[in-house]
């Protein structure tokens, strides 16, 4: 029986592979434990790391403990202790240097090496193993100590059905996309999506053309819009919890179901059934929350609270997201992870002939003369539409050819009645929805300078941002919300009032070659949101859920 010792200390074993990265003590091989071990593919029967995990940091451990996972033959044994840091809050409540001692850790003799960086709950420590693919055979209290003997189990899932829920969608924007986006790319990832919708509406035409799998719901509710649906929601709450539970019984029979959920309607109904049958739920929150909170009385921040400690994990697309939502929603902070936005970033090649037919687009609008300065989104009030619209009026005047370009399905008559009001027909072209990628990416290239100047306060990520970097068109975007932290320093930064972005629009104009500089930092910084890289991110969140669950005990 081959048997490794990590982090042997002063507990040198004779007949063992003992390991240490301190070359102060007595050791056979001196390596990082934190990244790839030494040693090939399952080389050992018994592993045993004793009072090492609490000196590695929770991302840092996850890589231990896979590695373990790597040098283990199948069905080999790993022996962990690590600090009960709560047993030790206990013993030593009286002793208060002590305590911090110990679950800080002790630097006199070892340095750094004696630094604790990371402390578990029985829980905890059993989920951490059970994600990296160890089933825990025995879990004890030893003194100050967890003691753990788990067994080399589970990795490989094998196929993964997700279905996400979008019947709460009420139109098709950003979310939408990157939610069809996602699913195309999770297909590598051996997960199948199946989209929970309404049908007939944006949503469930637009998957079932791409010919998804689609479970249709008759009606849609939506807890958080004007005061008929509220009264709708409250007349049809008892038959859609009737629909729901029919639909989603359903999905339990297939193999590792998972029910990916954004809307708050779907929320507060599909969460509480699919638990019941034990499958797995994870939230989507694109963005914060209050504002809805705010509607209906505050039902549905009410109703929220309800069942917001049953989802098994909460993404958020950005740290802004997650900073407002814990407070809002009182969502364990451990809970929620940050997963970007993505988006399919397009060839090169593609997109050259793309801006090649967008040229010809400019010239059948009669733009080519132009300075164009467009913008695609949702049209909603607090988008900014209007901000661009007036920022025109502002440089009518001093750039006599500028033009605006608005693109998107909304409240397209405000915009038009605006435009109307301050005399600017001739110089404002309103396109409105345009179904079509390829289409859309065409407008995208007429435009000199793309802007986002959102002050929507519900903003989750602002994914148009992103598929104008990815176009090498300047960016002038708003200094609010998540879109700092999506565009970095590749995009003109404003604050969201038709003056400042005037002043970024004339800044482009006035310098081409400052356009060009930010056409260049857009195009590498879109590279990190590239949808197969957040997918994979997706992927291996869900599995680490199923690996949770089926390699979990009640001990």
């Amino acid at each position: 029986m081959k048997k490794l010792n990590l982090g042997c200390g002063g507990d040198y074993k004779k007949g063992w592979t003992n390991v240490d990265i301190d070359k102060n003590v007595r050791a056979d091989i001196y390596s990082e434990l934190s990244e790839n071990f030494p040693f090939k593919n399952n080389v050992f029967d018994y592993i045993l790391a004793q009072d090492l995990l609490e000196h590695l940091t929770k991302e840092k451990a996850r890589v231990f403990l896979e590695e373990c996972y790597r040098v283990l033959k199948d069905d080999g044994l790993l022996e962990l202790r690590t600090h009960n840091v709560f047993q030790i809050f206990e013993q030593f409540k009286d002793y208060p240097s002590d305590v911090m001692d110990f679950i800080y850790g002790i630097t006199e003799v070892n340095g750094e090496y004696g630094v604790h960086r990371y402390g578990y709950s029985k829980e905890m420590l059993q989920n951490t193993l059970a994600r990296a693919g160890f089933k825990t055979l025995k879990l004890a209290n030893e003194t100050t100590n967890f003691v753990v003997t788990a067994k080399k189990a589970l990795k490989e899932v094998g196929r993964v059905n997700l279905f996400l829920s979008g019947i709460d969608s009420g139109g098709f924007g950003g979310a939408e996309t990157f939610l069809e986006n996602l699913a195309r790319s999770l297909k590598k990832s051996s997960i199948n999506t199946t989209f929970l919708v309404t049908k007939g509406r944006e949503l469930d035409k637009y998957v079932s053309g791409k010919k998804y799998k689609v479970i249709s719901f008759p009606f849609r509710m939506d807890i958080v819009g004007d005061w008929k649906g509220f009264i709708k929601f409250l007349l049809l709450f008892i038959p859609f919890c009737v629909i729901s539970l029919q639909k989603i019984s359903t999905i339990r029979k297939f193999d590792n179901p998972v029910l990916l959920i954004t809307g708050i309607s779907d929320k507060v109904v599909f969460t509480p059934i699919a638990k019941l049958f034990s499958i797995p739920v994870v939230w989507l929150e694109f963005g914060p929350l209050e504002d809805l909170f705010k509607k209906n009385f505050y039902i549905p921040k009410v109703l929220y609270r309800l069942v917001k400690e049953l989802p098994d994990l909460v993404i958020v697309p950005s740290t802004n997201t997650k900073s407002k939502i814990i407070p809002q929603v009182r969502i364990a902070e451990s809970k929620i992870i940050i997963i970007p936005v993505g988006i399919t970033l397009l060839d090169r090649n593609l997109v050259k002939k793309i801006q090649r037919d967008g040229f010809e687009l400019r010239k059948s609008l009669g733009l080519d003369k132009k300075f164009v300065v467009g913008m695609i989104s949702r049209v909603e009030k607090e988008k900014g539409q209007d901000t661009l619209i007036k920022a025109v009026k502002v440089l009518a005047d001093k750039i006599k050819n500028i033009h605006a370009v608005i693109i998107g399905a909304g409240e397209i008559e405000y915009l038009k009645e605006l435009t109307d009001r301050l005399g600017l027909q001739n110089k404002v072209t309103i396109i409105g929805f345009v179904k079509d990628e390829i289409k859309k990416f065409e407008y995208l290239s007429t435009f000199d300078v793309a802007v986002f100047p959102t002050r929507w306060k519900l903003e989750g990520f602002g994914i148009v941002s992103l598929e104008a970097l990815m176009m090498g068109v300047p960016l002038i975007a708003s200094n609010f919300g998540p879109v700092p932290e999506v565009v970095g320093d590749s995009a003109l930064l404003i604050e969201p009032n038709h003056k400042d972005l005037a002043k970024g629009i004339e800044f482009f104009f006035k310098d081409r070659k400052v356009s060009e500089k930010y056409a260049e930092k857009g195009l590498n910084r879109v590279r990190r949101f590239d949808i197969d890289k957040v997918a994979s991110i997706y992927s291996e969140t869900i599995k680490d859920i199923i690996r949770q669950r089926v390699n979990s005990n009640v001990l």
